[in-house]
């Protein structure tokens, strides 16, 4: 038994996919607000929750499918990011930063370990 259905899944991919494509077309368009340059770290905060929730939600969509143990949804997410961060380097507003990538990466790898120990904990209760 999986703690959220598909549908739940499917519904927080398409609010945080929204919420990802926003910001990043906000940074391209270089119209951040001056706010957020004064909480320290917030950047690498975003990538982290940002690319971990799609991965987490994408992985419920995916009805968890892994090979060799290593989930579909993490290393789509994984790819993206990484494509997404060298297309920054591309952009005068913005630069590709290996930094930003490892903290997409933490994030993937942090939501989809809470993920799987939910799943592992919802799946000894019904038993």
């Amino acid at each position: 038994m999986r703690a959220l259905s598909r549908r739940a899944h499917a519904l927080g991919l398409s609010a945080i996919l929204a919420l990802v494509v926003t910001a990043s077309i906000t940074a391209y368009l270089a119209k951040i607000p001056r706010f957020f340059q004064h909480i320290p770290h917030y950047d690498k905060v975003c990538h982290f929750a940002g690319y971990g929730l799609l991965a987490l939600f994408l992985d419920g969509v995916l009805s968890f499918r892994a090979t060799r143990r290593v989930p579909w949804a993490g290393a789509i997410v994984l790819v993206v990011a990484g494509l997404e961060e060298l297309a920054q380097g591309l952009s005068p507003v913005r630069e590709c930063s290996v930094w930003d990538f490892v903290a997409n990466a933490c994030g993937v790898i942090a939501m989809l370990g809470v993920a799987r120990l939910v799943d592992r904990r919802a799946a000894a209760r019904v038993v």
